[in-house]
């Protein structure tokens, strides 16, 4: 809505002949009230600063798959507590798992820590597909993840 040129007040462009409030003949002569479409301007893509940025399922499987005992599957969700506690538990499973292949079956060194190893992603990954098919997954701020 264009403005009246003398009194300033919002007016309709179909009161271009008479300003309903100051009462003036032509106030929006010389005023451009034309309109313009703006969602064809909304890049969607481009998320500026202080917007919410936009998580997706792909990045939390990507993120447990790889560096999964580290926690970043949480904390890329905003859950900071339930990522510190991710890692403790992790390292602890890496030290009990270690101490089971090394001292109770009594295996060979590098197999028991590539059994750990092995182990340890297992967990990840299944927890990681665990998150990636949650229907309504939302992170820590209450957004959707796509």
């Amino acid at each position: 809505m264009p403005n009246c040129r003398y009194c300033g007040s919002r007016i309709s462009r179909f009161d271009k002949d008479l300003c309903p409030i100051c009462g003036t003949k032509s106030p929006l002569e010389g005023v451009k009230s034309d309109t313009m479409e703006i969602t064809a301007q909304v890049d969607i893509d481009r998320i500026k600063e202080g917007q919410k940025v936009l998580r997706r399922r792909q990045h939390v499987l990507l993120f447990f798959a790889l560096i999964g005992f580290s926690g970043a599957g949480f904390f890329y969700l905003k859950y900071k507590l339930r990522s510190l506690v991710w890692m403790l538990v992790n390292a602890l499973v890496i030290t009990g798992a270690f101490f089971l292949f090394v001292q109770v079956l009594a295996t060979d060194l590098l197999l028991s820590i590539l059994l750990t190893i092995g182990l340890i992603y297992l967990i990840n990954i299944s927890t990681g597909i665990f998150y990636y098919l949650i229907p309504n997954l939302k992170d820590k701020e209450g957004e959707y993840v796509n």
